[in-house]
């Protein structure tokens, strides 16, 4: 094994005995990282915590950083160490292993006062880590078994452990340009949002809200903020309630006051983690606190989220009578689109998501169906093969916003499926998706396409194939046609004339109706012969 060997785990599992035993065996030199980081920074682990967990991360990080992992040393890490993404990069080569304990175990040998500064916090710590742990490679037991016992199956391992290799892609960035020079750098590519330390310390000087859900947070919301506070940026970590449900004044005022309580100022940032409910309601955090804070980054964890909802600048939350009805423009100052996200994401939402993707093909990329056709969504995808996909998805999207970013034109060509699947979303209780209902409303917007002459039959047939071959909806079999056209009355994109339809006349080509220009019988028929089908 020509690399270093790393034990890692939470605290109380014994990292630095069973360490130093193993070196012994190994016949390497020993390393404690918190041992060197107290050397190099001349102060006392409990010191540079008083000083703010965000000084000792920066500490753990630039020594963990500046060590030479290509060695034969076994290095014993802290608990939270390997917890940041960009600490377990700096570790991909090396042998990293996970001493694992159960939590009465930990809370059996952590004694608070022991002079470990996050003991008081020990069962919350113990769940925020947990999902980070378990992306590490190797795990061995350290429950009720002797420092050797569990040294000599470290050992055991060391003599069968080959590197992997991992694939790399060379990822893309887009440059987006918004109104009065506030353009704005969109980063596509494996991996890149382990840097957000160093993108969002240009961004964030009064503090920074990581906004993220309760699906989303216990797997990636402690990573980020460990790498936002390796930075040495004071982060501080905003749960809400996952779903679109939970879109709503009253959850943006909880935001408020965890904002208010963790002092995050006007030369704050508001960084988005999730998908686009988290990302609207981060949004529009960013736009009305202290009436607009200094910064706004987009991490969207999602497909949906990655190649619509975090660039284009538009923010809100859902009123009771319709969706996004109360909401404001906020570019985002960056936007990260890390494909290693997606491979927690469940198979219902990758579907979902591909909803937008096929829908920017039927506006302005054809070529966008054929590579979606080619993704096998039953087996687990690489993030670089994510990589071309997503950026040639965002790229449709951004040029469409640049030339109509307060959506005063062709920017409604983006709304394509939207006007009905709004109003099936919100009919079915939200049962369906944001990509389902999606789904739903661009077949129904073909139809009437077909319907109004405007595209030639067939049409309809290739967006339906389209969609049912990534395993998405095609009908809603509950629609009530009554229903559906009397809650797209309360779509925010209706003119005072009536309702404008954005209909695809051939891939590629969409056309967005005059107000009032197709005629409600019509409408009626189509969505009624769609999902009695």
């Amino acid at each position: 094994m020509n690399s270093a060997l790393v034990i890692t785990g939470f605290m109380g599992t014994g990292k630095t005995l069973v360490g130093r035993l193993v070196a012994q065996r190994l016949d390497r030199p020993f390393l404690d990282l918190d041992e060197l980081v107290e050397e190099v920074s001349g102060r006392s682990i409990p010191t540079l915590f008083a000083e703010g967990e965000e000084e000792f991360r920066w500490w753990e990080q630039n020594v963990l950083g500046k060590l030479d992992l290509a060695q034969h040393i076994v290095l014993a890490t802290g608990g939270g160490t390997l917890v940041g993404a960009w600490n377990q990069g700096r570790t991909t080569n090396t042998m990293t292993v996970v001493l694992d304990a159960p939590l009465d175990v930990v809370r059996a040998r952590v004694v608070e006062g022991s002079g470990r500064p996050l003991a008081p916090n020990l069962d919350a710590l113990y769940e925020r880590r947990a999902a980070a742990y378990t992306r590490l490679p190797i795990h061995v037991q350290a429950a009720n078994r002797t420092p050797e016992e569990v040294a000599e199956e470290i050992v055991a391992l060391s003599r069968q452990w080959q590197p992997t290799s991992q694939p790399s892609g060379g990822g893309e960035t887009l440059e987006v340009r918004a109104p009065g020079g506030a353009n704005y750098s969109i980063h596509v590519q494996a991996g890149v949002a382990a840097g957000i330390g160093g993108f969002a310390g240009r961004y964030a000087p009064g503090g920074i809200a990581l906004v993220t859900d309760s699906v989303v947070g216990p797997l990636w919301g402690e990573t980020v903020r460990h790498d936002l506070l390796a930075a040495r940026l004071r982060a501080t970590l905003v749960e809400i309630p996952a779903g679109e449900a939970h879109k709503t004044l009253d959850t943006l005022s909880t935001i408020y006051d965890q904002l208010l309580d963790a002092g995050v100022d006007r030369g704050g940032a508001v960084v988005a983690l999730g998908g686009g409910v988290v990302g609207d309601l981060a949004g529009f955090t960013a736009a009305t606190w202290m009436r607009g804070v200094r910064s706004f980054i987009q991490v969207p964890t999602t497909v949906l989220s990655m190649v619509d909802a975090s660039i284009g600048g538009k923010t809100g939350v859902d009123h009771p009578r319709g969706k996004n009805l109360i909401g404001a423009f906020r570019h985002p100052d960056l936007v990260l689109v890390d494909p290693v996200f997606l491979q927690t994401l469940p198979l219902r939402e990758l579907r979902g998501g591909l909803a937008e993707v096929i829908k920017h093909g039927i506006i302005a990329d054809p070529g966008l169906l054929d590579e979606v056709a080619r993704l096998e969504l039953e087996q687990e995808i690489a993030p670089t093969v994510w990589e071309p996909l997503l950026a040639r998805a965002l790229r449709v999207k951004a040029e469409i916003v640049e030339r109509d970013p307060y959506e005063q034109g062709e920017r409604a060509k983006l709304n394509l499926g939207h006007t009905f699947g709004h109003a099936y979303e919100l009919l079915s209780g939200f049962a369906l998706s944001h990509g389902e209902a999606v789904s739903v409303g661009m077949v129904t917007a073909a139809r009437l396409s077909e319907v109004l002459g405007l595209a030639q039959e067939g049409l309809a047939t290739c967006v339906e194939q389209t969609l049912s071959g990534v395993g998405l909806p095609i009908r809603w079999p509950a629609a009530n046609a009554e229903a559906v056209w009397q809650t797209m009355q309360s779509d925010k994109k209706k003119g005072s004339q009536g309702l404008r339809f954005v209909l695809p006349r051939a891939l590629g080509d969409v056309v967005v109706t005059a107000s009032g220009e197709v005629d409600e019988a019509t409408v009626r028929a189509v969505i009624e012969a769609q999902n009695r089908a």
